[in-house]
């Protein structure tokens, strides 16, 4: 049986790429700090899906197989990297720097014992040029000149899934308990593997990772986030993506002008949602305590990356703040 290395044992972890390798034949190892979860997997080996679908019942998935390692106990997460098959991430942007220690002492073991059989790094995460991000870190903590590209490869993915978020009362009876989607579709870079890929039949190899992921930041996650942000600011007391949707002043196609784009940003910038208790969610709140003060050139600059000195973000810059001064 061969063996998937997961760290993150989070949302997209075990709703989509855990799953789909435990349900493939592979044994399938979490990475996790979060000591409930670990034990958890550990203590019953498997984990429920809940398939949510519009008009039609749910559908109950047995993810079976499993087992988990403590993220704090790196000498054995780095053993279990040395000797995997594949190793995934989906840890998110912040938490990465904290797994490429391990990764680099896992990989430094195999190319020792290992040297003809590299390995293979799924890199499931919401980043632009994940590859070069992981082969820098890498570097980073190897020893100089160790030949990185020969025994790693890094293979880019768009991930597509959605995993809706659950409330305090679905998780109270079982904290494995996961909803996600149906989609099972894991794109890959196809010219990122060293290896063999994986045998998982909704797995797609592509050739231009770049438009894939490209196409699933700035449509399908702006897509979300604008219906978001135009929901709140249009009727606060909405709760979920279609209810903004349903609001005449949202509702829109595809082909809209640029402007509409700038009324997003605008609106993101006044997103006060709370989650079902009331609080603001801890990123919004690190944002209106940190960004805001600065003002909108100051997030322009420091949170959107837009230099005013730059002539295509110059246009975006003018037309963000002419919106913004009309409301």
């Amino acid at each position: 049986m061969q063996t998937l290395i997961q760290f993150g044992a989070g949302n997209i972890g075990r709703s989509f790429i855990g799953q789909l390798f435990a349900r493939n034949g592979y044994e399938v190892v979490f990475v996790d700090i979060s000591t409930p979860l670990v034990e958890a997997l550990n203590e019953r080996r498997e984990y429920r899906i809940v398939i949510k679908r519009n008009g039609a019942p749910d559908e109950e998935l047995a993810v079976q197989g499993v087992h988990a390692i403590d993220g704090r106990d790196t000498a054995s997460a780095a053993e279990a990297v040395a000797t995997a098959d594949y190793v995934a991430t989906s840890v998110g942007l912040g938490a990465l720097p904290d797994i490429i220690p391990t990764l680099a002492q896992g990989v430094a073991l195999r190319a020792g014992r290992f040297p003809d059989r590299p390995l293979d790094i799924i890199i499931a995460e919401n980043i632009r040029d994940g590859a070069r991000y992981f082969r820098e870190a890498l570097k980073s903590r190897l020893p100089q000149g160790f030949p990185l590209d020969e025994h790693v490869g890094f293979v880019e993915t768009s991930i597509g899934k959605m995993v809706p978020l659950m409330r305090a009362e679905d998780l109270a009876g079982d904290p494995l308990l996961i909803f996600a989607e149906a989609y099972d579709e894991l794109i890959v870079d196809r010219y990122g593997f060293k290896g063999p890929l994986p045998r998982i039949p909704t797995l797609n190899a592509v050739g231009d990772i770049r438009a894939y992921v490209d196409r699933k930041l700035f449509i399908h996650n702006l897509g979300h986030a604008a219906a978001a942000y135009f929901g709140y600011s249009q009727s606060p007391e909405s709760r979920c993506i279609w209810q903004a949707l349903e609001l005449p002043a949202v509702a829109a196609r595809h082909g809209l002008p640029f402007d509409t784009i700038a009324a997003a940003v605008r609106a993101a910038i006044g997103f006060r949602a709370t989650d079902e208790e009331g609080r603001r969610y801890p990123r919004d709140a690190e944002f209106v305590a940190r960004e805001l003060p600065k003002g909108l050139p100051g997030i322009l600059r420091d949170v959107c990356g837009l230099s005013a000195e730059e002539p295509c973000a110059r246009e975006v810059w003018r037309a963000i703040t002419e919106f913004s001064s009309a409301v």
